[in-house]
């Protein structure tokens, strides 16, 4: 490849020039916010980097109470089999001290809006459960408008986000023949 992925080219004909999202399997995955299917939004002096959280890395960026989205993160999700899946945060309490982290759940055609207290759990914190579609165009996002004043100087944190599916596929009832 020459570093570019340009119109003719894609994964399937050029993987170095134009890596791809891995799909979420049926079973469930960890997205973490080092990969390609996260994109952290806004203003890039305002978001900073760890070496802590799941993976040994997270972002985080100071809370705002205004009514508009300075910075954001999108974890971005394919999903390889429609399903009902448990959606779950990272928050390093080291870092993670928003009680009213604001995140938004694109699943199955749906924006489902669910605040979460980054504070609760050291660790995974429920977002909540969702049916979603096979395909993409569904993610996992969160704002810095929380509500809490940027003279708190209160960070919230973008992590991994962990996939869990609920309602595994029924056992092939011909699984002997196959």
């Amino acid at each position: 490849g020459d570093g570019w992925c340009t119109g003719d080219e894609s994964y399937g004909t050029c993987p170095g020039d134009c890596p791809r999202c891995e799909p979420i399997p049926p079973p469930g995955r960890t997205v973490e916010e080092t990969e390609i299917c996260f994109e952290a939004g806004g203003p890039m002096e305002y978001w900073r980097t760890e070496s802590a959280g799941s993976g040994g890395s997270l972002m985080w960026t100071h809370t705002t109470d205004h009514d508009y989205v300075v910075n954001y993160a999108v974890w971005n999700l394919d999903f390889e089999e429609a399903g009902e899946y448990r959606v779950e945060a990272y928050a390093d309490g080291a870092w993670a001290q928003s009680r009213t982290a604001p995140y938004t759940v694109r699943h199955d055609g749906t924006d489902s809006p669910v605040v979460v207290d980054q504070t609760l759990v050291d660790g995974w914190t429920l977002v909540g459960e969702f049916p979603f579609a096979a395909g993409g165009d569904q993610w996992v996002r969160v704002d810095d408008n929380t509500g809490e004043p940027g003279s708190t100087n209160t960070q919230i944190v973008a992590d991994s986000i962990r996939l869990t599916r609920l309602d595994p596929p029924a056992a092939d009832a011909d699984a002997d023949a196959d």
